[in-house]
Protein backbone atom coordinates (compact mmCIF):
# COMPACT_ATOMS: atom_id res chain seq x y z
CA UNK A 1 0.00 0.00 0.00
CA UNK A 2 1.30 3.54 -0.57
CA UNK A 3 0.31 7.04 0.70
CA UNK A 4 0.96 10.39 -1.26
CA UNK A 5 2.58 13.03 1.40
CA UNK A 6 2.66 16.38 0.41
CA UNK A 7 6.12 18.19 1.69
CA UNK A 8 6.38 17.92 5.90
CA UNK A 9 4.25 14.86 7.45
CA UNK A 10 3.88 13.18 10.20
CA UNK A 11 1.83 10.15 10.09
CA UNK A 12 0.39 7.21 13.00
CA UNK A 13 1.07 3.73 11.11
CA UNK A 14 -0.20 1.46 13.80
CA UNK A 15 -3.20 0.49 11.64
CA UNK A 16 -2.26 1.55 8.35
CA UNK A 17 -0.65 -1.20 7.46
CA UNK A 18 -4.11 -2.99 6.24
CA UNK A 19 -4.57 -0.36 3.93
CA UNK A 20 -3.65 -1.03 0.11
CA UNK A 21 -3.76 2.41 -1.84
CA UNK A 22 -2.96 3.50 -5.43
CA UNK A 23 -1.50 6.81 -5.91
CA UNK A 24 -3.65 9.33 -7.69
CA UNK A 25 -3.20 13.12 -7.69
CA UNK A 26 -6.44 15.44 -7.66
CA UNK A 27 -6.23 19.48 -6.93
CA UNK A 28 -9.97 20.01 -6.11
CA UNK A 29 -10.57 19.58 -1.85
CA UNK A 30 -14.18 19.33 -0.90
CA UNK A 31 -15.64 18.72 2.18
CA UNK A 32 -18.04 16.63 3.66
CA UNK A 33 -20.39 18.47 6.21
CA UNK A 34 -24.57 16.82 5.63
CA UNK A 35 -24.56 16.14 9.18
CA UNK A 36 -22.57 17.25 12.05
CA UNK A 37 -21.52 14.84 14.72
CA UNK A 38 -18.00 14.46 15.89
CA UNK A 39 -15.66 17.63 16.79
CA UNK A 40 -14.45 19.58 14.33
CA UNK A 41 -15.59 17.74 11.30
CA UNK A 42 -19.15 16.48 9.67
CA UNK A 43 -20.60 13.17 9.17
CA UNK A 44 -19.51 11.38 6.30
CA UNK A 45 -21.51 10.21 3.19
CA UNK A 46 -19.48 9.42 -0.17
CA UNK A 47 -17.09 11.18 -2.31
CA UNK A 48 -13.67 12.80 -1.02
CA UNK A 49 -13.50 13.12 3.05
CA UNK A 50 -11.50 16.28 3.58
CA UNK A 51 -10.39 17.81 6.92
CA UNK A 52 -9.91 21.72 5.97
CA UNK A 53 -7.06 23.20 6.94
CA UNK A 54 -5.79 23.79 10.52
CA UNK A 55 -9.06 21.97 11.61
CA UNK A 56 -9.41 19.24 14.09
CA UNK A 57 -11.73 16.25 13.74
CA UNK A 58 -11.44 14.00 16.68
CA UNK A 59 -13.94 10.96 15.41
CA UNK A 60 -15.23 8.20 18.05
CA UNK A 61 -17.05 4.83 18.00
CA UNK A 62 -17.93 5.42 13.97
CA UNK A 63 -17.61 3.64 11.04
CA UNK A 64 -17.15 5.65 8.08
CA UNK A 65 -16.97 4.29 4.47
CA UNK A 66 -14.43 6.29 2.18
CA UNK A 67 -15.52 5.71 -1.44
CA UNK A 68 -12.79 8.23 -2.83
CA UNK A 69 -9.93 9.87 -0.89
CA UNK A 70 -9.28 11.09 2.38
CA UNK A 71 -7.77 14.38 2.46
CA UNK A 72 -5.76 16.24 4.85
CA UNK A 73 -5.41 19.96 4.38
CA UNK A 74 -2.05 22.15 5.61
CA UNK A 75 -2.13 21.92 9.29
CA UNK A 76 -5.14 19.45 9.66
CA UNK A 77 -5.58 17.24 12.57
CA UNK A 78 -7.65 13.73 12.01
CA UNK A 79 -7.81 11.44 15.34
CA UNK A 80 -9.88 8.18 15.88
CA UNK A 81 -10.71 6.66 18.52
CA UNK A 82 -12.74 3.94 20.06
CA UNK A 83 -14.24 1.77 18.03
CA UNK A 84 -13.84 3.91 14.88
CA UNK A 85 -13.11 2.08 11.80
CA UNK A 86 -12.85 3.99 8.49
CA UNK A 87 -13.41 1.74 5.52
CA UNK A 88 -11.77 2.43 2.11
CA UNK A 89 -11.87 -0.05 -0.87
CA UNK A 90 -15.24 0.28 -3.25
CA UNK A 91 -14.26 -1.33 -6.25
CA UNK A 92 -17.27 0.15 -8.49
CA UNK A 93 -19.33 2.53 -9.45
CA UNK A 94 -22.09 3.40 -12.37
CA UNK A 95 -22.71 6.09 -13.48
CA UNK A 96 -26.69 7.70 -12.56
CA UNK A 97 -28.19 10.37 -14.99
CA UNK A 98 -31.01 12.42 -13.33
CA UNK A 99 -33.33 13.56 -16.21
CA UNK A 100 -35.08 17.05 -14.75
CA UNK A 101 -37.64 18.38 -17.03
CA UNK A 102 -39.06 21.11 -14.64
CA UNK A 103 -37.08 24.44 -12.45
CA UNK A 104 -33.81 23.38 -10.54
CA UNK A 105 -34.60 21.63 -6.91
CA UNK A 106 -32.46 21.57 -4.00
CA UNK A 107 -32.18 19.05 -1.34
CA UNK A 108 -34.46 16.62 -3.48
CA UNK A 109 -35.27 13.20 -2.85
CA UNK A 110 -35.20 11.43 -6.00
CA UNK A 111 -36.08 7.38 -6.47
CA UNK A 112 -33.11 5.19 -7.80
CA UNK A 113 -34.23 1.70 -8.94
CA UNK A 114 -31.00 -0.75 -9.38
CA UNK A 115 -31.19 -4.14 -10.02
CA UNK A 116 -28.83 -5.68 -7.43
CA UNK A 117 -29.30 -9.44 -7.58
CA UNK A 118 -27.32 -9.28 -10.06
CA UNK A 119 -24.56 -7.61 -8.63
CA UNK A 120 -24.92 -10.10 -5.56
CA UNK A 121 -24.86 -13.40 -7.72
CA UNK A 122 -21.24 -12.09 -9.76
CA UNK A 123 -19.95 -11.33 -5.93
CA UNK A 124 -19.92 -7.46 -6.47
CA UNK A 125 -21.88 -6.24 -4.41
CA UNK A 126 -22.98 -7.38 -0.18
CA UNK A 127 -25.76 -9.38 0.09
CA UNK A 128 -27.85 -7.22 2.67
CA UNK A 129 -26.82 -4.33 0.33
CA UNK A 130 -24.50 -2.74 3.13
CA UNK A 131 -21.91 -1.71 0.16
CA UNK A 132 -23.83 0.99 -1.52
CA UNK A 133 -22.87 4.37 -1.20
CA UNK A 134 -23.87 7.94 -3.66
CA UNK A 135 -22.01 11.01 -4.92
CA UNK A 136 -21.56 13.25 -7.81
CA UNK A 137 -18.39 14.26 -10.17
CA UNK A 138 -17.50 16.91 -7.50
CA UNK A 139 -16.54 14.34 -5.15
CA UNK A 140 -19.96 15.30 -2.75
CA UNK A 141 -21.87 12.25 -1.35
CA UNK A 142 -25.29 12.30 -0.61
CA UNK A 143 -27.86 10.62 1.90
CA UNK A 144 -29.83 7.56 1.09
CA UNK A 145 -32.28 5.02 1.96
CA UNK A 146 -32.99 1.20 0.74
CA UNK A 147 -37.02 0.94 0.66
CA UNK A 148 -36.91 -2.77 -0.44
CA UNK A 149 -35.97 -4.85 -2.34
CA UNK A 150 -32.02 -5.66 -1.81
CA UNK A 151 -30.98 -8.42 -3.80
CA UNK A 152 -33.96 -8.33 -6.34
CA UNK A 153 -33.91 -6.61 -10.06
CA UNK A 154 -35.62 -3.99 -8.90
CA UNK A 155 -34.03 -2.51 -5.66
CA UNK A 156 -36.32 1.01 -4.65
CA UNK A 157 -33.19 3.26 -3.37
CA UNK A 158 -34.02 7.12 -2.47
CA UNK A 159 -31.04 9.49 -2.63
CA UNK A 160 -30.98 12.99 -1.28
CA UNK A 161 -29.60 15.08 -4.70
CA UNK A 162 -28.26 18.30 -3.36
CA UNK A 163 -28.54 20.78 -6.35
CA UNK A 164 -30.62 19.46 -9.30
CA UNK A 165 -30.15 21.96 -12.35
CA UNK A 166 -32.95 21.67 -15.22
CA UNK A 167 -31.48 19.19 -17.95
CA UNK A 168 -29.53 16.49 -16.66
CA UNK A 169 -27.04 15.67 -13.97
CA UNK A 170 -24.77 12.70 -13.39
CA UNK A 171 -24.80 11.10 -10.01
CA UNK A 172 -22.41 7.66 -9.40
CA UNK A 173 -23.53 4.45 -7.31
CA UNK A 174 -20.42 3.15 -5.40
CA UNK A 175 -20.56 -0.59 -4.49
CA UNK A 176 -18.19 -3.42 -4.03
CA UNK A 177 -17.00 -2.92 -0.23
CA UNK A 178 -17.19 -6.67 1.95
CA UNK A 179 -16.14 -4.88 4.62
CA UNK A 180 -18.49 -1.65 3.97
CA UNK A 181 -22.05 -1.19 6.97
CA UNK A 182 -24.25 -0.16 5.53
CA UNK A 183 -25.09 3.98 5.69
CA UNK A 184 -28.93 4.04 4.49
CA UNK A 185 -30.72 6.25 6.76
CA UNK A 186 -33.92 7.53 6.24
CA UNK A 187 -34.12 10.52 9.15
CA UNK A 188 -30.73 11.81 6.61
CA UNK A 189 -32.68 11.15 3.95
CA UNK A 190 -36.34 12.60 4.26
CA UNK A 191 -38.01 15.98 5.90
CA UNK A 192 -39.75 13.39 8.29
CA UNK A 193 -39.07 9.52 8.56
CA UNK A 194 -39.99 6.60 10.82
CA UNK A 195 -39.70 2.80 10.30
CA UNK A 196 -40.97 2.31 13.85
CA UNK A 197 -37.97 0.34 14.83
CA UNK A 198 -37.43 -1.36 18.33
CA UNK A 199 -40.29 -1.97 20.71
CA UNK A 200 -42.10 1.19 21.41
CA UNK A 201 -42.68 4.13 19.63
CA UNK A 202 -40.10 7.37 19.61
CA UNK A 203 -42.08 9.63 21.70
CA UNK A 204 -39.92 13.43 20.44
CA UNK A 205 -41.86 11.98 16.80
CA UNK A 206 -45.24 11.10 18.37
CA UNK A 207 -48.11 11.60 20.90
CA UNK A 208 -50.20 8.81 21.88
CA UNK A 209 -54.10 8.43 22.25
CA UNK A 210 -54.54 4.87 22.16
CA UNK A 211 -54.94 2.08 24.56
CA UNK A 212 -54.44 -0.56 22.36
CA UNK A 213 -51.21 -0.43 20.00
CA UNK A 214 -47.73 -2.08 19.51
CA UNK A 215 -44.57 -1.70 18.20
CA UNK A 216 -43.06 -5.50 16.68
CA UNK A 217 -40.59 -6.56 13.72
CA UNK A 218 -40.62 -2.55 12.40
CA UNK A 219 -44.53 -2.46 12.33
CA UNK A 220 -46.52 0.17 14.10
CA UNK A 221 -50.16 -1.71 14.68
CA UNK A 222 -52.75 0.32 16.06
CA UNK A 223 -56.15 -1.64 17.31
CA UNK A 224 -57.91 1.18 19.01
CA UNK A 225 -57.23 5.15 19.19
CA UNK A 226 -54.43 6.68 16.77
CA UNK A 227 -50.99 8.29 17.06
CA UNK A 228 -49.99 12.18 15.59
CA UNK A 229 -46.73 13.85 15.18
CA UNK A 230 -45.84 15.20 18.67
CA UNK A 231 -44.88 18.84 16.92
CA UNK A 232 -46.14 20.96 13.90
CA UNK A 233 -43.70 19.76 10.94
CA UNK A 234 -43.22 21.73 7.85
CA UNK A 235 -46.39 22.62 6.29
CA UNK A 236 -47.12 19.67 3.49
CA UNK A 237 -49.49 22.38 1.44
CA UNK A 238 -46.20 23.90 0.88
CA UNK A 239 -45.08 21.12 -2.11
CA UNK A 240 -44.51 17.92 -0.54
CA UNK A 241 -45.62 14.49 -0.61
CA UNK A 242 -46.93 12.14 2.50
CA UNK A 243 -46.32 7.95 2.20
CA UNK A 244 -47.34 5.24 4.38
CA UNK A 245 -46.57 1.78 4.08
CA UNK A 246 -50.00 0.35 5.35
CA UNK A 247 -51.91 -2.74 5.48
CA UNK A 248 -55.45 -3.57 6.65
CA UNK A 249 -56.12 -6.66 8.84
CA UNK A 250 -59.66 -6.96 8.92
CA UNK A 251 -63.10 -5.76 8.41
CA UNK A 252 -64.66 -4.35 11.24
CA UNK A 253 -67.85 -1.99 12.36
CA UNK A 254 -65.76 1.01 12.20
CA UNK A 255 -63.34 2.73 10.31
CA UNK A 256 -59.69 1.81 9.60
CA UNK A 257 -56.38 3.92 10.88
CA UNK A 258 -56.16 6.53 8.33
CA UNK A 259 -52.96 8.36 6.94
CA UNK A 260 -53.70 11.88 7.30
CA UNK A 261 -51.88 15.14 6.83
CA UNK A 262 -54.10 17.47 9.11
CA UNK A 263 -53.77 21.37 10.69
CA UNK A 264 -54.44 20.19 14.26
CA UNK A 265 -53.69 16.61 14.66
CA UNK A 266 -56.65 14.86 14.67
CA UNK A 267 -59.90 15.44 12.89
CA UNK A 268 -63.01 15.75 14.69
CA UNK A 269 -66.55 13.74 13.54
CA UNK A 270 -67.75 15.77 10.37
CA UNK A 271 -64.66 18.23 10.80
CA UNK A 272 -66.61 19.94 13.26
CA UNK A 273 -63.43 22.11 14.36
CA UNK A 274 -62.83 23.04 10.99
CA UNK A 275 -59.21 21.45 10.00
CA UNK A 276 -57.39 21.72 6.67
CA UNK A 277 -57.46 17.70 6.63
CA UNK A 278 -56.89 14.52 4.36
CA UNK A 279 -58.83 11.50 5.68
CA UNK A 280 -57.75 8.17 3.79
CA UNK A 281 -59.02 5.16 5.21
CA UNK A 282 -61.67 2.64 4.75
CA UNK A 283 -65.11 2.84 5.08
CA UNK A 284 -66.62 0.63 8.85
CA UNK A 285 -68.08 -2.74 7.47
CA UNK A 286 -66.07 -2.42 4.08
CA UNK A 287 -62.99 -2.78 2.34
CA UNK A 288 -63.27 -0.02 0.12
CA UNK A 289 -61.25 2.96 0.79
CA UNK A 290 -62.22 6.52 0.56
CA UNK A 291 -61.51 10.12 1.22
CA UNK A 292 -63.26 13.03 3.12
CA UNK A 293 -60.86 16.08 2.36
CA UNK A 294 -61.27 20.00 3.95
CA UNK A 295 -60.17 23.45 3.48
CA UNK A 296 -60.39 24.27 6.67
CA UNK A 297 -62.58 27.30 5.69
CA UNK A 298 -65.83 25.42 7.00
CA UNK A 299 -66.85 22.75 9.97
CA UNK A 300 -67.01 20.48 7.10
CA UNK A 301 -65.48 18.49 4.41
CA UNK A 302 -65.80 20.94 1.62
CA UNK A 303 -63.56 19.48 -0.35
CA UNK A 304 -65.41 16.21 -1.30
CA UNK A 305 -66.11 13.47 1.72
CA UNK A 306 -67.17 10.19 1.71
CA UNK A 307 -65.55 9.43 -2.14
CA UNK A 308 -64.70 6.28 -3.21
CA UNK A 309 -60.50 5.87 -4.31
CA UNK A 310 -59.82 2.21 -4.63
CA UNK A 311 -60.97 -1.50 -3.12
CA UNK A 312 -58.16 -3.01 -0.98
CA UNK A 313 -57.67 -6.85 -0.02
CA UNK A 314 -57.21 -8.14 3.63
CA UNK A 315 -53.28 -8.60 4.63
CA UNK A 316 -52.14 -6.83 2.00
CA UNK A 317 -49.23 -4.31 2.07
CA UNK A 318 -50.25 -0.86 0.39
CA UNK A 319 -48.09 2.07 -0.11
CA UNK A 320 -50.30 5.56 0.30
CA UNK A 321 -49.79 9.05 -0.43
CA UNK A 322 -51.26 12.35 -0.35
CA UNK A 323 -49.10 14.68 -2.93
CA UNK A 324 -49.74 18.40 -1.22
CA UNK A 325 -49.77 22.01 -3.18
CA UNK A 326 -51.19 24.99 -2.42
CA UNK A 327 -54.30 23.98 -4.47
CA UNK A 328 -54.69 20.45 -3.78
CA UNK A 329 -54.03 17.31 -3.06
CA UNK A 330 -53.28 13.85 -5.22
CA UNK A 331 -54.10 10.51 -3.52
CA UNK A 332 -51.77 7.51 -4.82
CA UNK A 333 -51.59 4.14 -4.46
CA UNK A 334 -48.50 1.88 -5.16
CA UNK A 335 -47.37 5.22 -6.60
CA UNK A 336 -49.38 4.33 -10.12
CA UNK A 337 -53.04 4.65 -9.37
CA UNK A 338 -53.90 8.78 -8.41
CA UNK A 339 -56.93 11.08 -7.81
CA UNK A 340 -56.68 14.34 -7.60
CA UNK A 341 -58.80 16.69 -5.23
CA UNK A 342 -59.30 20.42 -5.45
CA UNK A 343 -58.58 21.87 -2.74
CA UNK A 344 -57.92 25.69 -1.43
CA UNK A 345 -56.27 25.34 1.59
CA UNK A 346 -57.55 27.85 4.40
CA UNK A 347 -55.11 26.54 7.08
CA UNK A 348 -51.56 25.23 6.80
CA UNK A 349 -50.69 21.50 6.88
CA UNK A 350 -48.94 20.65 9.80
CA UNK A 351 -49.59 17.64 11.21
CA UNK A 352 -49.34 13.72 10.42
CA UNK A 353 -52.34 11.38 12.05
CA UNK A 354 -52.13 7.32 11.66
CA UNK A 355 -54.75 5.29 13.56
CA UNK A 356 -58.48 6.45 14.11
CA UNK A 357 -58.93 9.48 12.59
CA UNK A 358 -59.99 11.35 16.09
CA UNK A 359 -57.87 10.62 18.14
CA UNK A 360 -60.57 9.02 21.34
CA UNK A 361 -58.01 6.60 22.61
CA UNK A 362 -61.02 3.47 22.67
CA UNK A 363 -62.30 4.43 19.16
CA UNK A 364 -61.97 0.39 18.53
CA UNK A 365 -61.20 1.11 14.66
CA UNK A 366 -60.40 -1.71 11.84
CA UNK A 367 -56.92 -2.94 13.24
CA UNK A 368 -53.93 -1.15 10.91
CA UNK A 369 -50.45 -1.52 10.50
CA UNK A 370 -47.79 1.00 9.06
CA UNK A 371 -44.70 -0.05 8.24
CA UNK A 372 -42.82 3.01 7.68
CA UNK A 373 -43.92 6.52 7.47
CA UNK A 374 -42.06 9.53 5.24
CA UNK A 375 -42.49 13.03 4.01
CA UNK A 376 -40.51 13.72 0.58
CA UNK A 377 -40.20 16.88 -1.21
CA UNK A 378 -42.78 16.76 -4.07
CA UNK A 379 -42.35 18.80 -7.65
CA UNK A 380 -45.32 18.78 -10.13
CA UNK A 381 -42.93 17.79 -12.61
CA UNK A 382 -40.68 14.95 -11.15
CA UNK A 383 -37.43 14.32 -12.04
CA UNK A 384 -36.45 10.63 -13.39
CA UNK A 385 -33.23 8.73 -12.65
CA UNK A 386 -31.63 6.00 -14.77
CA UNK A 387 -28.47 3.53 -14.31
CA UNK A 388 -25.94 2.86 -16.62
CA UNK A 389 -24.99 -0.42 -17.39
CA UNK A 390 -21.28 0.41 -17.95
CA UNK A 391 -19.73 -0.76 -14.60
CA UNK A 392 -16.14 1.35 -13.66
CA UNK A 393 -13.74 -0.71 -12.05
CA UNK A 394 -10.49 -0.53 -10.15
CA UNK A 395 -11.01 3.04 -8.69
CA UNK A 396 -8.16 4.63 -7.33
CA UNK A 397 -8.42 5.71 -3.54
CA UNK A 398 -5.37 7.28 -1.44
CA UNK A 399 -4.41 9.05 1.78
CA UNK A 400 -3.43 13.29 1.27
CA UNK A 401 -1.61 14.45 3.36
CA UNK A 402 -0.31 18.23 3.13
CA UNK A 403 2.15 19.56 4.95
CA UNK A 404 1.69 19.93 9.16
CA UNK A 405 -1.07 18.09 8.74
CA UNK A 406 -1.38 14.48 10.93
CA UNK A 407 -2.92 11.40 11.33
CA UNK A 408 -3.28 10.18 15.11
CA UNK A 409 -5.15 6.19 15.30
CA UNK A 410 -5.68 4.92 19.36
CA UNK A 411 -6.25 1.25 19.11
CA UNK A 412 -8.79 -0.50 19.18
CA UNK A 413 -9.83 2.60 16.31
CA UNK A 414 -8.46 1.80 12.94
CA UNK A 415 -8.38 1.63 9.09
CA UNK A 416 -10.02 -1.56 7.25
CA UNK A 417 -10.45 -2.95 10.14
CA UNK A 418 -11.68 -7.28 10.27
CA UNK A 419 -15.61 -7.06 11.04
Amino acid sequence: MRYCFHQKFFVDVLSLALLIFSVIFFSSHQIITLAATTSGCGKYWGGNWTITSGSYCGVVDETIPVSKHLVLEPNSILELNGTTNLIFGFKYRRAITINNPGSPLTDYQILVTVDTASLISAGKMNSDCSDIEFGDSDLNGYPYWIEGGCNSANTRIWVRVTNIPTGTKTIYMYYGNPSAVSMSNGEATFEFFDDFDGTSLDTSKWSVSSTDYSVSNSILRINTGGVRTANPIISLDNGYVLEAKVIYYGVSSAYSGTVSGVSNGYTAGGNSQADATVLYMRKADSVNVYRWVGSGATTSYDCGGGVLVFTSSDNTWYILSEKFNSSGVMLGKDRSTETWVSCNWARHINYITLGYFTGSSTANGQDTGYDWVLVRKYSPVEPTASVSSTEETNLPQYIYVYSGAKIYIYPPAGINKPS
